[in-house]
């Protein structure tokens, strides 16, 4: 009779719990689905407003990080290039485009330029009387109204001048390799429109902003001569750290080298039985 009673207080206790369990089942899964949808609907909106932000934060400091290193590379370039060429910056850089206008490069420019300053020196020493005679031929004098010596910048666009005078192909390629060597063969079609066509060309050049201006390039060899450092400072880091676990890492690896030898047999067998027992889940 006991048991019976019990049976039936267990039983009403069930049944008057189980709807209640019921409504709180329900109420849960209500609101999980309705934490679900918020919480999608503000992935959705983070997706829509911050996705798109960090991008575009993303984007901009990769272009500034370019921009930066284009300036800083190019002017340290051309203030390293006009330092060993003896030659204004911005003349180099107008003279430069001029060559890419031209079909030419940089490069050949360049070139060109090392090549006349050198027949110029060898010229004044005596040692080159073929350019000599070519230049008293063409009316240009080495020397400017001061006596001095005329620089790359200043015979250029006077070279240029003549070899636009020229009506022979022949003689203008003469001409150019005489002052300029192989390179100046390259060069023809940009010295072919004599002075007023490299005035054009530097006009041009300083209209699209690529002619630095003499602070300019001394400030982007400042930054390369700064960056150069810091990547020296990392370097010692470098060197201190390896200093430092040196001593701890030999014995290291000697202690393993030396496992390794005592162990090659086992080492062996466990890793063919690991691939044969592979091949065999495979089957």
């Amino acid at each position: 009779m006991a048991k019976t009673v019990h049976s039936k207080v267990v039983l009403s206790a069930k049944d008057d719990v189980s709807p209640t369990l019921g409504k709180l089942q329900k109420k849960f899964k209500s609101f999980s689905r309705a934490a679900q949808s918020v919480g999608s609907k503000l992935k959705s909106l983070s997706a829509i407003t911050f996705a798109p932000i960090a991008g575009g934060l993303a984007s901009a400091v990769a272009a500034a990080k370019s921009a930066i290193f284009a300036f800083a590379d190019y002017g340290s370039s051309v203030d390293d290039t006009a330092r060993s060429l003896s030659i204004a910056s911005d003349s180099l850089q107008a003279f430069r485009y001029a060559a890419s206008l031209g079909g030419s490069s940089a490069g050949e420019m360049d070139s060109a330029i090392a090549v006349l300053n050198k027949n110029m020196a060898n010229m004044a020493a005596g040692s080159n009387k073929n350019l000599a005679k070519l230049m008293d031929d063409l009316g240009i004098s080495m020397k400017d109204a001061n006596g001095r010596m005329k620089t790359a910048a200043e015979l250029i666009p006077e070279i240029a001048d003549s070899i636009k005078s020229q009506s022979n192909a022949t003689q203008k390629a003469y001409i150019a390799t005489q002052f300029f060597g192989r390179s100046g063969q390259n060069l023809i079609k940009t010295l072919s429109d004599g002075s007023d066509g490299l005035i054009q060309a530097r006009e041009e050049a300083e209209k699209y902003g690529v002619v630095l201006g003499k602070d300019d390039v001394a400030y982007t060899a400042l930054f390369s001569d700064s960056l150069t450092r810091t990547r020296y400072a990392v370097l010692g880091v470098q060197f201190a750290i390896g200093r430092q676990l040196l001593p701890v890492m030999q014995p290291m690896l000697d202690g393993m080298n030396d496992w390794i030898a005592n162990n090659r047999e086992w080492i062996a067998s466990a890793i063919t039985e690991a691939i044969i027992d592979f091949s065999k889940s495979l089957e």
